[in-house]
C-alpha cells in the first residue's frame, strides 16, 4: 500500500497513524449517511436541525460501536461490521426499555383515569346529579 502526501516533516509512522484515524471518521459518514441512519433521506432543511441531527446520530454511533465491540467480544459477529452488531443491539435494547416504559405509562395513565372516575362520581354526587 502506497499513501501519497505533502507532509515533508512527520515520519512514515504517525502519518499512517492519521490515516486510520481518518479512515474511522470516513466510515462513520458512511455509516450515518446511508448504511444505518440514513441521513440522507432526512427533510430537515435548516442548519440547525441538521447540526442537532448529526449530534444525536454522532452519539448513537459512538453507542453502537461500543455495544458491537462488547459484543465482539462475547461473540463472533461474522461477517458482520461492529457498527452493525452494536446498532442491531442498542436497537433491541432500546426496544426493550421503550416497552417498559410504554407498559408503565399505560398503568400510570389508567390509574389516573381511576382517581379521576371517582373524582368525577364524588363532584356530580355533591351538585345532585345522577
Amino acid at each position: 500500500m502506497a499513501l501519497v502526501t505533502t507532509d515533508k516533516v512527520s515520519k512514515a509512522e504517525e502519518i499512517i497513524k492519521r490515516y486510520r484515524e481518518r479512515w474511522r471518521i470516513e466510515r462513520m459518514f458512511f455509516n450515518v449517511e446511508s448504511n444505518g441512519f440514513d441521513l440522507s433521506k432526512t427533510h430537515f432543511k435548516g442548519s440547525s436541525k441538521l447540526e442537532m441531527l448529526f449530534y444525536i446520530l454522532s452519539i448513537c454511533y459512538y453507542l453502537s460501536e461500543i455495544v458491537g465491540k462488547i459484543g465482539e467480544k462475547v461473540v463472533d459477529i461474522g461477517r458482520r461490521s461492529v457498527f452493525s452488531s452494536g446498532l442491531r443491539g442498542l436497537k433491541r435494547s432500546l426496544r426493550d426499555l421503550l416497552v417498559r416504559d410504554v407498559e408503565d405509562l399505560w398503568f400510570l395513565l389508567r390509574e389516573y383515569e381511576e382517581q379521576l372516575k371517582k373524582k368525577l362520581v364524588f363532584i356530580l354526587a355533591e351538585e345532585g346529579v345522577q
